[in-house]
């Protein structure tokens, strides 16, 4: 509609308000004046009964007649405004203005394990219940409530789109479900809703849900049909954006914050994330994906697009401190190709963190679970994770269950820690050797020093590194489980001793103030763990011989005082550490020290025998010493330079 048609439907309404009210005040007008002629002197009531009846017939008629009129125009006029209404609609919205109001519905789909909310505004999933699980404050409350992964205006996804000039979404518009409902009772079920958004030209956006009777995917498929000559405009494309707000669902907050955020998985690249700690992140894939994931810490709402990977991604997160009603808040677009016909197939993963489950789907989406990089995570997949599925299945208390792991872990470890106290052990009775040898050469220049040491050794058979070897080989077990354990959806609302919950911290105490690093509780298995690695440490160093004893020299008798002082505070930085993570870790840590203090005094006191081991190393002390290749081969070096 251009400026003079506006103009000229303006003047219309304003002629026929004018006529309207004209005609109101002639009724006014005239009616008193035919009351005061029929209501005349008495002394000629009777003689002009006659026409004072036939002046109110008269009048009666002329009134009636009035407002029909009236009656017409006012018809006339809200056909008017409605004709305005539309047009301005039509000059706003396109061929998209007959969607535009419509009836707030929502449509259920529910299988055995999901209930989704289906919002006829809009067509997108509004919210997202999970009927087997609940939240840490319904659980704390013995409450059987159900867990909703998302809802709200917050947590929506739309389709951005240009459209005769303007930019519009199809949040604002209303669709046309093809089913009131659905709900599924047996696995073998199937369900399929359809979502339609109408186009005045016979075109349509549609989405399709496909819902399985016990299944957490979700097939969804986006049509976009006889639309391309009225939206993308000049670049012929849409775009997709996905917002999500994750609400609270743990009892810490903070460590749901530190294990939420978006995964991402690329044929070429494999898995990505955006930086868990970050309180704001961007990141634009340079590959194509093969899932988006906003991954909260047990639970995941997941775009699969195994058959059309999505290209030119852009995904945001970001959070605010001082904000407790959320954990983060997602992000995900990417552009839709408009042509003719577009349809594109994808599926929705709204579910539980369970690797079982995830890698039942066959596209890698287990690995969104951060079980660690490299070497770490192959401890977990193929190690670690399995004998702790191995032990709950056999129904056994979680807390049980880490125990029986923490032994069998630390059986498996228990020749390196026998290298390791032999390695120590042969330090402590070549000592005397070593103070004789630092004694003749206290005097002398710090590297013949050095060299007549290594020498020492040598002889004796004795390798200092070797102490150092068992211990690397430890890390990453004991990495790989600080990985697991924050992960480990088995552990959730699972108690144990004065624990409720062994995916969260456990509180024996609550402090009326807050802790810089350290928190406003007092986790006792992270005590415990700290004081059993303070008591460990303490007689590791009581079994290690002295800075003076080793011979190492000034420089590596700095670095061993060093050490000493780290390792004095480490027990004092476990505990700032672990004061709010995952009780089950900090159990496990607990354990493993108090296991590996047992298996070193077994050690000590059955089967190493120090005197033993000092008689070998004299016998090979008699023995000559074979020259290495490696030395060999430099000595025939420098006789040939001489020449």
């Amino acid at each position: 509609m251009d400026r003079n048609q506006v103009t000229g439907l303006v003047l219309i309404v304003l002629i026929v308000l004018g006529f309207v009210y004209y005609q109101s005040y002639v009724e006014e007008q005239y009616v008193p004046a035919q009351t005061e002629q029929s209501l005349g002197g008495e002394e000629e009531k009777v003689n002009q009964s006659d026409n004072a009846l036939s002046s109110a017939q008269a009048g009666t008629q002329s009134g009636l007649s009035a407002l029909q009129d009236t009656v017409t125009s006012q018809n006339q006029m809200d056909s008017l405004k409605k004709a305005i209404i539309l047009e301005q609609t039509r000059a706003q919205f396109g061929s998209f203005a007959s969607a535009i109001n419509g009836q707030d519905d929502t449509i259920v789909l529910e299988n055995k394990v999901l209930r989704l909310y289906v919002s006829s505004r809009g067509g997108h999933i509004a919210k997202a219940v999970l009927k087997d699980f609940r939240t840490y404050a319904d659980y704390k409350q013995g409450v059987d409530g159900e867990l909703t992964l998302f809802e709200g205006d917050s947590s929506y996804y739309q389709i951005d789109f240009e459209h005769q000039g303007r930019f519009l979404n199809t949040r604002d518009f209303y669709f046309e479900p093809s089913k009131s409902g659905i709900k599924l009772d047996q696995d073998t079920e199937q369900g399929t809703l359809s979502m339609r958004l109408r186009a005045d030209n016979g075109g349509y956006i549609e989405y399709l849900y496909t819902l399985k009777g016990s299944d957490y995917m979700v097939d969804f498929q986006v049509n976009i049909v006889e639309l391309d000559r009225e939206i993308g405009g000049a670049s012929r494309a849409a775009q997709f954006n996905w917002e999500q707000v994750a609400p609270k669902q743990e009892k810490s907050l903070e460590l749901e914050r530190q294990n939420a955020t978006i995964f991402y998985y690329s044929d070429e690249d494999g898995r990505d994330w955006l930086g868990e700690r970050s309180t704001s992140d961007v990141e634009v894939p340079e590959y194509p994906l093969k899932w988006i994931s906003m991954k909260q810490q047990y639970f995941s709402s997941a775009l699969v697009a195994k058959e059309n990977p999505v290209v030119g991604a852009k995904l945001t997160l970001a959070y605010a401190e001082e904000d407790s009603n959320y954990v983060k808040r997602f992000g995900v677009s990417f552009p839709l190709e408009v042509t003719s016909n577009v349809s594109k197939s994808y599926q929705l993963f709204l579910g539980p963190n369970d690797y079982d489950i995830l890698s039942s789907y066959d596209v890698d989406l287990e690995d969104e679970l951060n079980l660690g990089v490299s070497v770490f995570k192959w401890v977990n997949q193929f190690f670690i994770y399995p004998i702790f599925q191995l032990l709950l299945g056999m129904g056994l208390n979680v807390g049980i269950a880490i125990i029986l792991l923490t032994f069998a872990i630390k059986l498996v470890l228990f020749p390196i820690t026998y290298k390791n106290f032999l390695s120590s052990a042969k330090m402590r009775v070549i000592k005397p050797h070593l103070e004789k040898l630092n004694e003749e050469n206290k005097n002398a220049d710090p590297m013949k020093k050095q060299q007549a040491t290594m020498e020492l050794y040598k002889k004796t058979g004795v390798n200092p590194l070797a102490g150092c070897i068992p211990a690397l080989l430890q890390m990453p077990i004991l990495i790989a489980l600080y990985k697991l354990f924050p992960t480990a959806l088995e552990l959730r609302h699972q108690p144990f001793l004065w624990a409720d919950d062994l995916s969260s911290f456990d509180s024996i105490l609550s402090l009326p103030f807050s802790i810089p690093f350290y928190g406003d509780h007092v986790s006792l298995f992270t005590l415990l763990m700290a004081i059993s690695m303070f008591f460990y440490m303490r007689y590791n160093q009581q079994m290690t011989p002295t800075p003076s004893a080793s011979g190492g020299g000034e420089m590596q008798e700095a670095i061993q005082k060093n050490m000493k002082l780290m390792m004095n505070l480490m027990p004092i930085f476990m505990l700032f550490m672990f004061n709010g993570f995952a009780a089950g870790l900090s159990f496990y840590y607990f354990l493993a020290n108090v296991i590996t203090i047992a298996q070193t005094l077994i050690i000590k006191n059955y089967i190493i025998n120090e005197d033993r081991i000092l008689e070998k190393i004299n016998e090979h002390m008699k023995k000559p010493m074979q020259k290495s290749k490696w030395q060999r081969k430099l000595e025939e070096i420098q006789k040939n330079q001489k020449r």
